[in-house]
């Protein structure tokens, strides 16, 4: 899924309802896989996108709910990576509460 540079919480956003959503719905998945890096985190010297930790928790409650809808909430996620330890610390536990919480 392309998307501009510095691309923010709400682009992805704006992405997960404009293609994600309706390619899941078209293809009927028994799973949704999620390899969750934080490359485009704002802290991540190289990814040159502007996500939030507070972005990747909302785009993990986004994925949840649609699995639940899709897949009876059959959700894997696997840590990718990411090149701003703090960053990826943040986001895996935003990440990791959703699922335990949503």
């Amino acid at each position: 899924m392309p998307l501009d540079a510095w691309a923010d919480d709400d682009d992805y956003k704006r992405a997960i309802g404009d293609i994600i959503v309706p390619a899941v719905a078209d293809f009927n998945p028994q799973m949704i896989l999620v390899s969750s890096g934080y490359d485009s985190h704002q802290r991540d010297p190289l990814g040159g996108m502007s996500m939030t930790t507070e972005g990747y928790r909302d785009l993990m409650r986004s994925l949840l709910g649609l699995a639940r809808g899709a897949c009876d909430g059959k959700l894997a996620v696997v840590l990718e990576g990411g090149y701003d330890l703090k960053a990826m610390r943040d986001c895996s536990e935003a990440q990791l509460e959703e699922m335990v919480i949503g």
